[in-house]
């Protein structure tokens, strides 16, 4: 083989793994190759002359000529074409940023989502647009201690927290929960006390079952055949729906990847996920694997998630915010599913769910909450407020217990959609119930949010919650019982702001308007290690909850806690604080004297 025709061989290895050339180019050349080397080695000579005579040139130099002339500019046409690829993509960026910067103010950060280390890009609304809120919470307050005839002075005393305690029409309620008097339990937005009926109905239950074995499920007060209709009823009344519309069922994050099943249904152009930044990390995990579990979509969780953010310096995340990140471009064309939490598990901040989801369906979007901080613990009208999806918990607010059975919101729109038209994981228990024991195989759903549900419902579960129910319905449902969460949190945040001991000791991160929260103000922890502060109030008979790194969460609920609780609770956050000052003051003279020793 001569020079040329290695030089030649050689650019063919290189141009197949270095440039994408198309097939039919790489053909040509090879054709070029091919007929250089026959004429090379099959004489042709007068061919090779009358092509000579014509042309000026040999036939076989003309073919070399042509082959590597080819070459070249597949070479030089691929780096132009790779130029103009990597400049549309820039430009394309640059214009998307730009258009995100005009309609949205944003600016972009990323964070690693979990232990997959996902990059999901995080959008926060610029400083210089924001608005200023109003806050209300002393004029709450104050204006109830004028009507007792307490002037603001007198707020922190035990005779202002006892009047409140005498005048609320509510106070009755603690009786009928297990708690003890040397206890000040301030947790239920993680687990709600044990109503006194609860025992009861289990203790029936179980010797129901004893006694009339599979005859139980159609006998006695409570047939568990159709118990959950009571449940329902009750249920679909604190979430502000009509009972087709709810289903008690499963839990959580089950119940969340049974739903986005049936709602998430991205194409190429829309795919997106809109979430607020640290949302409850089981929604992370159920969206994630989601993610990775939908072979169709064949896209990772950082390319489908996006997460709106607090602004820099703040907690929470401004309603203006989510309705401009919904509304402006890309996201309006892009989002095909928004997830959040009711309330942010970590600030107690209360999102506008009305506004969020009017907003979205202007544009196309589904919309679904978790409502695992939300039920029984604000007002919510979620058939009025056009939800599409909703899911929650009963062991919080509603005082069921520990993984209790849960409970589902599909609005009434969906209520006769068939299996083809919404799909889902679907299992006897959903099916039709006038002919759920015809055994047949063809599934044919029952309406509305009963049609999600799989198999035979918890029954025991399920008289847990009706127990934890029932006491909503003796309050005469939501609106009471939200008045008085409004004046126990807007007092515990008096306490807390007015007190001169805690200044520069903890920082409120939960919203100053009671509007935009439920029963839950998180603090901060500024300069004492978070636990050791939580164990100090444990200590002294107050049981909060700790999340990392530094945040204390105070739930004063209102079933089964007083005004008097509340001044107590922060009573004790200032002993405790004192108390570890105290500490380390005492340590740090003794250090300074051993030093003094050594030298």
């Amino acid at each position: 083989m001569n020079l040329y025709r290695f030089t030649v061989v050689l650019s063919m290895i290189v141009l197949k793994m270095f440039v994408p050339t198309t097939f039919k180019l790489r053909g040509v050349i090879l054709a070029l190759m091919v007929i250089e080397v026959a004429i090379d080695y099959v004489p042709m000579p007068m061919l090779d002359l009358s092509f000579q005579s014509i042309f000026g040139i040999s036939l076989v130099h003309f073919i070399q000529m042509a082959t590597l002339s080819t070459g070249v500019a597949v070479v030089v046409s691929n780096a132009l074409k790779n130029k103009s690829d990597v400049t549309s993509k820039v430009d394309d960026i640059r214009t998307e940023q730009l258009e995100t910067s005009m309609a949205l103010k944003y600016e972009e950060r990323t964070y690693e989502g979990n232990r997959e280390q996902y990059q999901i890009p995080v959008y926060c609304g610029k400083d210089e647009d924001a608005i200023q809120e109003t806050t209300q919470q002393e004029s709450i307050i104050i204006k109830h201690s004028e009507k007792l005839n307490f002037p603001t002075s007198q707020l922190q005393s035990i005779d202002f927290s006892s009047a409140m305690d005498a005048n609320d029409p509510l106070a009755s309620f603690k009786d009928m929960f297990y708690v003890s008097s040397s206890t000040i339990y301030m947790c239920g937005n993680s687990l709600g006390l044990q109503p006194k009926s609860t025992a009861p109905l289990m203790q029936d239950a179980i010797s129901k079952w004893r006694s009339k074995a599979v005859k139980g499920h159609f006998c006695g007060e409570y047939p568990w055949f159709n118990l959950e209709d009571k449940v329902v009823d009750i249920m679909a009344n604190i979430v502000g729906a009509k009972p087709v519309e709810v289903a008690v069922m499963g839990s959580l994050t089950s119940n969340l990847h049974s739903l986005l099943t049936s709602f998430y249904k991205p194409t190429p152009n829309r795919f997106k996920i809109l979430m607020e930044e640290n949302p409850f990390p089981s929604d992370m995990h159920a969206i994630t694997t989601h993610i990775l579990s939908r072979r169709d979509l064949n896209k990772s969780p950082q390319d489908v998630i996006v997460q709106i953010g607090a602004r820099h310096g703040d907690h929470n995340i401004l309603t203006q915010d989510i309705l401009s990140m919904i509304s402006s471009s890309p996201f309006k064309d892009q989002v095909a599913l928004i997830l959040l939490g009711g309330i942010n598990f970590m600030t107690g901040e209360l999102f506008d769910i009305e506004k969020i989801t009017k907003e979205a369906h202007k544009h196309g979007i589904i919309v679904g909450f978790d409502l695992a901080h939300c039920v029984g613990n604000v007002e919510l009208k979620l058939n009025e407020w056009d939800v599409d999806f909703a899911v929650w918990c009963s062991y919080k607010y509603m005082n069921a217990g520990p993984g209790m059975p849960a409970g589902i919101f599909v609005h009434e729109r969906f209520a006769d959609c068939s299996v083809s038209e919404l799909p889902r994981m679907s299992g006897w228990w959903g099916h039709k119930r006038s002919d759920r024991f015809s055994m047949t195989n063809q599934f044919v759903p029952s309406r509305g949010a009963a049609g999600f549900q799989c198999s035979t419902p918890n029954a025991i579960g399920n008289l847990c919650v009706l127990s934890g129910l029932q006491l909503f319905e003796k309050a005469r449902g939501m609106k009471p019982l939200r008045e008085k969460s409004l004046l126990l949190t807007s007092y515990l945040e008096f306490l807390l702001s007015n007190s001169n001991d805690l200044l520069g000791e903890v920082e409120i991160i939960t919203p100053s308007n009671p509007e935009r929260r439920g029963c839950q103000i998180s603090i901060r922890i500024i300069n004492e290690p978070m636990k050791n502060v939580n164990r100090g109030l444990d200590e002294r008979g107050i049981v909060c909850d700790e999340r990392e790194p530094n945040i204390i969460r105070i739930s004063p609920t209102p079933m089964y806690n007083s005004f008097s609780d509340v001044r107590k609770t922060v009573e004790g956050l200032i002993d405790v604080i004192s108390e570890l000052k105290s500490k380390n003051v005492k340590e740090g003279i003794a250090l300074q004297s051993l030093d003094k020793s050594v030298a």
